[in-house]
């Protein structure tokens, strides 16, 4: 019997006194070392929030958006024009790829970059988190290549990500699948399903063929609710995609509960989470929305 757990993961709603930071840091009305300071006890106060939270990622609240600061720092990778992100009101800045090659410094350094907020790129914690990333095979969807193919440019991503990885601390990793999957090769993926553990993210209905052929899977896949028990064949834990990231109409408790009756059906775990990361709703009911995942 599984238990209910909880996942909180990406760019969470970046609070009002930090964007008045970032626009007067913009403005050159504040040096570098403030806006750091601010982000790190942002970051500080949110961990606190979500201290009841059983995984949880780096609240990204550094990240203009899920590709910019790994396009930044990828050498062979840079920016390119405002693109509308899918089917949101949001954009982001699409990246030009001309080859993935070695990281250009230290992720986890205070970098100063252009065109966003400085590094690091996650503060760490001491336990219960994960690192976040769009998956490579994301990244390179909603990316430019000019002279690489998209499985070299996928391959390429995937060893930085492993360089990124190696140095956070942790094994949890959640991949960020942006768009369904169609003809896409799951196999490029193997190394990081081996290495870590991976809390997969995807999109639209779910189809075991993907996964196919794969050595290694994912430690947990997150589905729609109608997806569980097909994607418990494929991986150990399954997360449900129980509360709505682009509608700010609350989550009944009752429906929480229901849940613990579907995890009771599975042999591991069933992780309670959102449909997206949160930054697409107001702060305030991004907040109720992480007060009824710690409820459950």
């Amino acid at each position: 019997m599984g238990q209910v757990r909880s996942l909180l993961y990406g760019i969470f709603p970046r609070s009002e006194q930090l964007r008045l930071t970032y626009g007067r840091w913009e403005r050159g009305s504040v040096g570098t070392d403030e806006v750091k300071e601010r982000i790190r006890e942002e970051k500080e106060k949110f961990y606190g929030m979500c201290r009841n939270i059983d995984l949880v990622t780096d609240p990204l609240f550094n990240w203009h958006d899920i590709l910019r600061p790994l396009a930044l720092a990828t050498d062979g990778i840079t920016l390119g024009p405002l693109t509308r992100y899918l089917e949101t009101n949001t954009f982001y800045r699409e990246p030009l790829v001309s080859k993935v090659g070695k990281l250009r410094f230290d992720p986890y350094s205070d970098a100063e970059v252009e065109e966003n907020p400085p590094m690091p790129i996650y503060m760490p914690r001491d336990s219960g988190w994960a690192t976040f990333l769009p998956s490579p095979l994301t990244f390179v969807k909603l990316s430019r290549l000019h002279g690489i193919s998209e499985g070299d440019a996928v391959k390429g991503l995937v060893d930085i990500y492993r360089q990124v990885q190696g140095k956070s601390g942790t094994k949890n990793m959640v991949l960020f699948e942006a768009l369904p999957y169609g003809k896409d090769d799951l196999t490029v993926l193997d190394p990081l399903f081996r290495d870590y553990k991976v809390t997969l993210v995807v999109q639209g209905r779910f189809s075991e063929k993907p996964f196919q052929g794969l050595h290694n899977r994912p430690d947990t896949l997150v589905v729609d609710l109608s997806d569980i028990e097909a994607a418990s064949r494929v991986c150990r834990n399954v997360g449900v995609k129980a509360l709505d990231a682009h509608n700010t109409r609350l989550e009944g408790k009752d429906a929480m509960r229901n849940l613990e009756d579907t995890a009771s059906t599975l042999s591991g775990d069933l992780y309670v989470t959102t449909n997206d990361y949160l930054d697409f709703l107001p702060r305030g009911i991004a907040e109720k929305k992480v007060a009824i995942m710690e409820a459950i």
